[in-house]
């Protein structure tokens, strides 16, 4: 046998023959973010693969086609079984819409100033509310929104002083543009969102041309999945016949078996730009079935939540028979263990790609192994009670760290210009005791503005008094009277002195460690004096944003300072 006869026949082993069709096509849109082109589907391939213990990888280059040509992608090498076989696979790209945008630059607006815009737009509509949405819900939006403005403005000095002082250089601007620079691309401008969403009804229409009888399902992570609520909202609507602009709803609808979103913001473009979805309400289509919709949502990802508001929205705006999609079906848990790491986790996880796979695209896993464990799919995917505790604790660990470190460089500079003299060991309970405070109260000034009422509070109220227990156990006599004044230090019967089991002595400013007296009860009230009244600023002037906190606690900061730097101990 030749050569060439040879390659002929392994060809037709391993290649598709041209009759042979997907029985069931995926399609995958990508969220935020700079992306590869096939990546998202490459993804979802290897979720498969591990579903279906297919041991087979595809790299990127086998999903490459002509750009002219889209086409649902199979299996070829090596030939997989079924039903692996009649799977197609394709994607919606649309990250070279905003790229292109951002490499050209003079056009998106700079990410805090954009970003300022949205909260005055959010304020602007206190009294003006529709769809089932309160005052407090943009309210809080506004708020949050606004926090991070000033988040990322901080971050931004750091990064200034990181590069001055260590030469270290890390580019946030592009980094923000490039994600948030997405954001802005679909919800604000209308030419380029028009091209993502003809992207998405292109591709579908292309990859269902010839497969009529394949069932469709959509997959989509993060702002994806706003591209793909809209492009499916707009196909139900239906797209103007460029001849007689006659509204015709796409073929390929009728096709769609099922829609899956993790880690979605679609509630908060419901709630932030409710224009955009003005024209998405007149349903041309005549469903005579409902599309099951399955969320999927990480307790850490900061981007994806529940979609209660999306399903508001859809009951009240008559979309209930297009969409199956109740509280049932959106899926939260605690798999993942660092926050905002946790939105794009999901891509990695076996359990979320399998409960879809195995409950709504019916693709039952082969039998396991003898002596083999196989993971339920079929029930939701469980939380692990060890990453809830984790990625609960992670973001106010890394809060409770900036804040030492804050107070140890100002603590470090007062006591070298006055000359205290303070061991490792004082020095390092004070520092601790100092941040424990401020730590407590930080969140408690944050909660009680943030939040109107209920549990949180309670909380709050908890770990502001654990913090405040921090700062009178840990920090000295010495210090506290300086932070208090020496106000009521004279009332020797406040003065409770702690066994010295707790605390060896280790200086002779460490002889005496009252439990309460009138300096630490001066300080501790003022705190919570500065949280309260930071709060109700806060919440009467909104636009101040951090201010009422900030210039309080500034100004005690900075009397305690002066107060150690130029009066008498």
């Amino acid at each position: 046998m030749s050569s060439n006869q040879e390659e002929t026949i392994d060809r037709q082993d391993t290649e598709p023959t041209v009759s042979q069709k997907p029985d069931k096509i995926i399609v995958a849109i990508h969220g935020i973010g700079d992306q590869y082109h096939n990546a998202t589907i490459q993804s979802v391939l290897n979720r498969l693969g591990y579903y279906f213990s297919y041991s087979g990888a595809a790299p990127l280059g086998a999903f490459y086609r002509d750009p002219a040509m889209v086409e649902a992608f199979l299996l070829q090498d090596p030939v997989p079984s079924d039903p692996l076989r009649t799977l197609g696979f394709a994607e919606v790209y649309w990250a070279d819409i905003p790229r292109g945008v951002q490499q050209e630059g003079y056009i998106l607006e700079e990410s805090k100033a954009w970003a300022r815009t949205v909260v005055r737009r959010v304020r602007a509509r206190f009294g003006k509310m529709t769809g089932g949405f309160q005052e407090s819900d943009y309210e809080s939006a506004a708020t949050v929104i606004e926090e991070m403005i000033e988040t990322i403005g901080v971050l931004q000095n750091l990064l200034f002083l990181a590069e001055k002082m260590f030469k270290f250089k890390f580019d946030l601007n592009n980094l923000l543009t490039a994600y948030l620079g997405d954001i802005q691309i679909v919800t604000e401008f209308e030419s380029y969102r028009r091209q993502i969403l003809d992207t998405f009804n292109r591709v579908i229409s292309k990859v269902c041309k010839g497969n009529e009888n394949a069932k469709l399902y959509i997959i989509a992570h993060s702002e994806g999945t706003v591209v793909a609520f809209m492009g499916l909202l707009e196909a139900m609507c239906g797209y103007p016949d460029p001849v007689t602009s006659a509204k015709k709803v796409p073929s390929w609808v009728d096709q769609l078996s099922g829609f899956m979103t993790f880690g979605s913001p679609i509630d908060k473009h419901l709630i932030l730009w409710p224009k955009l979805w003005d024209r998405l309400q007149t349903k041309l289509w005549q469903p005579n079935r409902k599309i099951p919709w399955y969320n999927y949502y990480d307790l850490g990802d900061p981007v994806g939540f529940n979609l209660e508001t999306a399903r508001d929205w859809i009951k009240t705006h008559g979309w209930c028979d297009a969409f199956d999609f109740p509280a049932a079906n959106d899926f939260g848990f605690s798999r993942y263990p660092l926050p905002g790491k946790a939105h794009n986790d999901y891509w990695e996880d076996p359990y979320v790609f399998g409960h879809f796979l195995q409950n709504v695209v019916r693709l039952d896993p082969p039998p396991a192994q003898p002596g083999a464990r196989r993971p339920n799919f079929k029930a939701k995917p469980p939380s692990r009670s060890w990453v809830r505790v984790v990625s609960f604790t992670i973001p106010y660990f890394i809060s409770f760290i900036l804040l030492g470190a804050g107070v140890f460089l100002l603590h470090k500079a007062v006591t070298a210009w006055t000359k205290d003299t303070e061991d490792t060991y004082s020095f390092c309970r004070n520092v601790v005791g100092i941040t424990s405070l401020l730590f407590g109260m930080t969140i408690f000034a944050r909660i009680i503005r943030l939040v109107r009422k209920g549990t949180w509070w309670c909380w709050a109220t908890l770990i502001s008094i654990i913090g405040a227990g921090g700062y009178v156990l840990l920090v000295s006599n010495k210090l506290r009277d300086a932070f208090g004044f020496h106000f009521f230090a004279n009332i020797p019967h406040w003065r409770t002195p702690i066994p010295t089991l707790w605390f060896p002595k280790h200086s002779p400013q460490d002889e005496i460690y009252p439990l309460i007296d009138g300096p630490t009860i001066f300080t501790i009230a003022l705190a919570f004096g500065a949280c309260i009244l930071s709060a109700r600023l806060g919440r009467k002037w909104p636009r101040l944003g951090m201010l009422p906190l900030l210039v309080p606690g500034g100004f005690i900061v900075a009397a305690v300072v002066l107060r150690r730097l130029f009066l008498p101990q």
